[in-house]
């Protein structure tokens, strides 16, 4: 079903203030949404999107990217490491990527200075994405604190805005990428944005291609408790996430792309559509 116009711009303008900080633009300097692709298998109706939205743990399709910390009994927190971290000038916050381990590790140690939480360095895990410094963490003997830097050879955040969803998303680096490689990156920065959250999940992911682009689609569904029109309804967005990578030089975009919205309730465990007016 699709959503008059009114209602998507609302939508727009509070994704951009709440999930990514500004990610949209309203001016003509953002990317250009790339048409509607056909999905590779149908999406769940609109009752089995309620559902997932209303579940205790977020949804995602099977095979979707799991963190290899997910499993960890040890309490930790998760960080990328920024350019703003290290003290380094730019236009706009970006997560680092390094070329070396040295590198990282002395960016790493910069780091743990600027934050009064860091511990001492425990050990050093790397894999083909990122290298990845394991700290304790002051007065809380029972955590650790992960901090992550990028590989350049595979992928170079800087010009992009780790505050947005949308924009110039640096440089896919990986010699001969493909599909495979952007699907990582889609999911691995979902996994770290504001729509792994109770309240969102994910129903379909898709690659594609158009010309000289290698892309790749998230769809989101999202939910907006008591923001239906209906008294005593939700609002439910359905977006498209788009990841896109030059095939000549790895430069990446990312577009927010609202697809319909409808409501819907919950009550007592129970959830069902609202009626439309």
């Amino acid at each position: 079903m699709e959503a008059d116009a009114r209602r998507l711009s609302r939508w727009v303008v509070y994704i951009c203030l709440v999930v990514s900080a500004g990610a949209c633009s309203s001016g003509g300097d953002g990317p250009a949404p790339l048409p509607a692709k056909a999905q590779e298998s149908a999406l769940p109706d609109d009752l089995a999107i309620l559902g997932k939205l209303y579940a205790a743990t977020v949804s995602t399709p099977s095979g979707f990217y799991a963190d290899p910390r997910d499993d960890d009994a040890q309490s930790y927190t998760i960080h990328h490491l920024r350019n703003t971290d290290v003290g380094m000038d730019a236009a706009a916050p970006y997560e680092l990527c390094a070329d070396e381990l040295s590198v990282a590790l002395d960016w790493s140690e910069t780091d743990a200075v600027r934050r009064p939480a860091s511990g001492a360095l425990l050990t050093t895990e790397e894999n083909d994405l990122y290298y990845e410094f394991v700290r304790a963490l002051a007065d809380l003997p029972d955590w650790v604190s992960y901090g992550r830097v990028f590989k350049c050879g595979f992928v170079d955040r800087s010009g992009a805005d780790a505050r947005t969803v949308a924009g110039p998303a640096g440089f896919l680096t990986k010699p001969a990428f493909d599909d495979d490689d952007l699907r990582l990156v889609g999911q691995y920065f979902w996994t770290f944005s504001g729509f792994n959250n109770p309240g969102n999940a994910v129903l379909a992911g898709n690659a594609f291609s158009e010309g000289d682009l290698l892309g790749y689609t998230l769809t989101l569904a999202i939910l907006r408790r008591d923001a239906g029109t209906q008294s005593g309804c939700d609002a439910i967005d359905v977006a498209d996430w788009q990841f896109t990578a030059r095939a000549d030089d790895g430069f990446m975009e990312w577009t927010l792309r609202p697809l319909y919205s409808f409501e819907g309730r919950e009550n007592g465990g129970l959830h069902a559509l609202c009626d439309e007016n």
